[in-house]
């Protein structure tokens, strides 16, 4: 099974003024992002505004990233994340990316209602259950979001009965959590913390997916290539410009950023889909001239950003 490492990235959806979601944008930030050369693409998920799309949109997202990775003869997995607020939607999802020929999915926690450690296990015993033994499956614990925390002891349980329970992406910052589930027999872990990189594949973890890398992939790449070289000062010095950026971008906090993030880098101008709001034309403003500040002093420093 093809498992997850490295710098995989979670990609934003792109969604015109008519808040139609659009397959030839899609397949542009797709090419984008694998220029980029990251390990793996992750479509669909928190930062693809995962809970706002259809299972028709979702579909369509998929089929297309995993088309044009095709097209560019790529080697970069590509990881659906197919959670969804029913299991029968989740199951559905899940079987569509095996079927179009996708290396893997995830799957978040169940929402909104508070589940105990049993009703957690129960939910992803019936998806998995559901899905083909040899397709690799990765649970998703973002407990600060989803309101609940999926136990290292809980995924134990379900890697007994689910060998294609391969690895879990964990998305909050709590080192001591995270050691823990690196310590769990077959199963690798991958934070959604992507300015704390180095210092959680220091503790074991194999990588991050990293909704940053899809506007500025370079700098997450040439962080995991200094780390795989042994220059651990260098890696944690560029990382404090991954940081920089986290903070500018809000930590993920304001989805339209990442939008307008891609559109200074060149991609079309995407909106966020309703409840979510897209910036004000002001706030826009001071976010492109921060951001765009940081990019050039960035690019002094490193000529990384083409």
């Amino acid at each position: 099974m093809k498992t997850l490492r490295g710098v995989v990235t979670a990609m934003p959806t792109m969604v015109d003024e008519h808040l139609v979601v659009r397959k030839d944008w899609t397949a542009e930030l797709t090419k984008f992002i694998l220029k980029g050369k990251v390990d793996a693409l992750y479509p669909c998920g928190t930062t693809g505004e995962m809970l706002y799309l259809t299972v028709d949109e979702r579909k369509l997202i998929a089929e297309t990233v995993l088309a044009t990775r095709n097209e560019m003869k790529s080697d970069a997995l590509v990881y659906i994340h197919a959670g969804a607020a029913r299991v029968e939607d989740t199951v559905e999802l899940i079987q569509h990316a095996q079927k179009i020929g996708a290396d893997g999915a995830g799957v978040v926690t169940p929402w909104y209602h508070k589940l105990d450690d049993l009703a957690l296990y129960e939910f992803y015993d019936r998806v998995f259950s559901q899905i083909s033994s040899d397709f690799p499956l990765y649970v998703y614990n973002i407990p600060q979001l989803s309101g609940n925390d999926l136990k290292p002891a809980t995924i134990k349980d379900l890697k007994k009965k689910y060998a294609n329970l391969v690895g879990i992406k964990y998305s909050f910052s709590d080192f001591n959590r995270l050691k823990e589930y690196v310590a769990i027999d077959g199963v690798e872990t991958l934070v959604g913390a992507d300015v704390q990189m180095v210092e959680s594949m220091v503790v074991g973890a194999v990588g991050t997916v990293s909704g940053l890398s899809s506007a500025y992939p370079e700098i997450f790449v040439e962080i995991q290539r200094l780390y795989k070289e042994g220059d651990i000062k260098a890696a944690i010095d560029l990382e404090a410009y991954a940081y920089e950026l986290g903070c500018i971008m809000s930590h993920g906090g304001n989805l339209s950023m990442f939008k307008a993030a891609l559109e200074l880098r060149g991609l079309p101008k995407s909106v966020v889909k309703p409840p979510l709001r897209n910036m004000t034309v002001e706030e826009e403003r001071q976010f492109i001239s921060k951001l765009s500040d940081w990019q050039s002093r960035v690019q002094t420093a490193y000529n990384l950003i083409k």
